[in-house]
């Protein structure tokens, strides 16, 4: 790790190796393509340095994807960003159920999220009910 200032392809490629495929392979573009909203070329274009900046909402949806803030877009060098990412690294099964839940239909997000809260209902009467 160097001193030297980090380009945001460098900066995009530490975050796709840190997060991990559930087969264990740094992510791939396609699958974060998929997960964000992002095309596959916009993000083919900043991971290989042809477009130096990306967009604001594109640097949203990568933030929101990989739980951090706009923030690590603004540190220098990559030893900053491998500071960074080390304090700020995720809950592995939230980050899976985050990745799982892009890829489910309109109609399975609905699915999913009422279940959340019938349980969610279900956890309030309980502790109602302890009192």
């Amino acid at each position: 790790m160097s001193a030297e200032p980090i380009s945001f392809a460098r900066q995009l490629h530490l975050l796709l190796e840190r997060h991990r495929s559930q087969t264990g392979k740094p992510l791939s573009i396609r699958s974060l393509a998929g997960s964000t909203g992002i095309s596959v070329q916009a993000l083919l274009n900043l991971a290989d340095g042809s477009s130096l900046f990306p967009r604001l909402d594109t640097a949203r949806a990568l933030c929101r994807f990989f739980g951090i803030a706009l923030d690590y877009f603004n540190l220098e060098t990559e030893a900053e960003c491998m500071a960074y990412l080390a304090a700020h690294q995720p809950d592995s099964m939230l980050r899976d159920l985050s990745q799982e839940a892009n890829s489910l239909t309109p109609r399975g997000r609905r699915n999913v999220l009422a279940i959340m809260e019938w349980i969610r209902r279900a956890v309030r009467a309980t502790e109602t009910a302890e009192r």
